[in-house]
């Protein structure tokens, strides 16, 4: 699909999905932003747990934007994949196991270029160009399942860290790839 064409799709499909109160960039209230973000999450495979992890984090706030809430999922999503990452080196450098830390190299191999990936879709972001910024998320969550299949067949002895890599970070991208729609359907319009 062209560029041009791949924009106006995006923004017709804003047209229909986001509710006209949501559609510019004044400060939302309470309710607004409850269902923004959970129009958001219901754009993730796991709307539940996004939400839970999104909520209390963006709702706090008493200056909520679109642009804020966009902000917000790149900032926590490149939170997530540091701590990934830094949790990844950890496992490497304790275990014993040859198998499981060539396993645990090769996962920190694909974090490291998510890392590279986040701070790209970063330095994208403030010139608005969403094409780019969407392909990079999409490049990322590759990354991410290429580390979840490093560990299919394998007894994952760390939960938590296999919880991390298939469950929060993954959510946590998907929530930035809607919001990233989302904002960018307010800078077409």
């Amino acid at each position: 699909m062209s560029y041009y064409l791949r924009k106006i799709f995006i923004a017709l499909v804003l047209a229909i999905a986001v509710p006209s109160s949501l559609g510019d960039w004044n400060i939302m209230t309470k309710p607004e932003v409850e269902k923004y973000l959970s129009d958001l999450c219901s754009q993730t495979n796991n709307t539940d747990y996004c939400l839970n992890l999104v909520e209390s984090e963006v709702n706090g706030s008493n200056d909520t934007t679109i642009l804020s809430v966009a902000l917000y999922a790149l900032d926590s999503a490149k939170e997530t994949v540091d701590k990934v990452h830094e949790d990844l080196e950890r496992s490497y450098n304790e275990t014993k196991d040859a198998n499981l830390k060539n396993k645990y190299l090769q996962c920190s191999h694909n974090y490291n270029d998510a890392i590279r990936k986040v701070e790209l879709v970063k330095k994208t972001f403030s010139n608005g160009d969403c094409d780019h910024i969407l392909g990079r998320i999409d490049d990322t969550v590759e990354d991410v399942n290429r580390c979840s299949r490093e560990f299919s067949d394998y007894s994952f002895e760390e939960g938590y860290l296999n919880w991390m890599i298939n469950n929060e970070f993954r959510t946590r991208l998907e929530f930035l790839r809607a919001a990233t729609i989302n904002w960018a359907g307010v800078l077409l319009s």
